[in-house]
């Protein structure tokens, strides 16, 4: 293992608050203790102030969040081989602080290593807490929101999850295959939405797509743009906000939210 991703690793333990020693962490990570000693060496130059007392690895003071999103970034990288700016975990890093480093560590390390996890996640519909089991597919980014695409345990629908809803995050020891997601080529569309003003703050923290502009008319009301193929899902989301928004474009997702809507009356009235 990289030394960098142990040591991110260890501080995010810390932080999510594992009680552990460096007798632990080294049995752990299958190293002498003296390498833990050094880890730790390394995060303090870095400013963090993490420590062994009483038998117990501790942090005395809260790391910076600037420390805490450029670790995130780099264990990223360095896990999923992938190139994550540092500020595409601004935003998130408002939601989350704290818990943006340690989140983002064991997201993409059970991504990455087919591991199961268990979260306490509020969702989005009625904001109530549910407990899933879940096994991680992959951890996307857009400019305003991390999702995670994950199926139960016990279930193959593919679902996603907003990571800055997530409660808390249990990893376990259990392994799954890897999942393989297939992308299909899909009509994209250049789709413009007009919500009202009263759900400014919905509107924004329920927002999936990959990208999207977002901006305010001359009266007030929040204007959405993106290009996103005419789905079921996105007329059920148009829908899901009855008379508050207007679909400015194009009338081919107007017909397909008025299709669904006759469908459903067809069997249920």
């Amino acid at each position: 293992m990289h030394e960098s991703l142990r040591q991110i690793e260890i501080l995010s333990q810390i932080i999510n608050g594992k009680v552990c020693s460096k007798a632990d962490l080294a049995e752990e990570y299958n190293v002498e203790e003296i390498t833990i000693n050094r880890d730790m060496k390394v995060l303090r130059n870095m400013g963090i102030q993490i420590f062994s007392k009483n038998n117990r690895v501790v942090l005395t003071a809260e790391p910076s969040s600037e420390i805490l999103s450029r670790l995130a970034a780099e264990y990223i990288s360095l896990k999923l081989n992938s190139e994550m700016h540092l500020n595409k975990l601004k935003i998130l890093n408002k939601h989350l602080q704290r818990k943006t480093l340690p989140w983002l560590t064991m997201l993409s390390k059970a991504v990455a290593e087919h591991k199961v996890i268990t979260i306490k996640y509020q969702r989005l519909y009625d904001n109530q807490i549910e407990t899933y089991n879940l096994c991680p597919i992959q951890l996307i980014n857009n400019d305003f929101n991390w999702l995670l695409q994950a199926r139960k345990v016990d279930d193959d629908l593919i679902r996603t999850f907003y990571v800055n809803r997530i409660i808390e995050i249990h990893p376990k020891e259990k392994s799954f295959q890897p999942i393989h997601i297939d992308e299909k080529e899909e009509d994209v569309h250049q789709i413009v939405l007009r919500f009202h003003p009263n759900v400014e703050q919905q509107v924004l923290g329920k927002i999936w797509f990959d990208d999207f502009e977002a901006e305010k008319d001359k009266d007030g009301f929040i204007v959405i743009k993106t290009n996103q193929p005419i789905t079921n899902k996105l007329a059920s989301w148009c829908i899901s906000w009855w008379d508050m928004i207007e679909i400015l474009a194009p009338e081919e997702l107007v017909e397909h939210a008025s299709s669904m809507i006759s469908e459903f009356k067809k069997k249920n009235t």
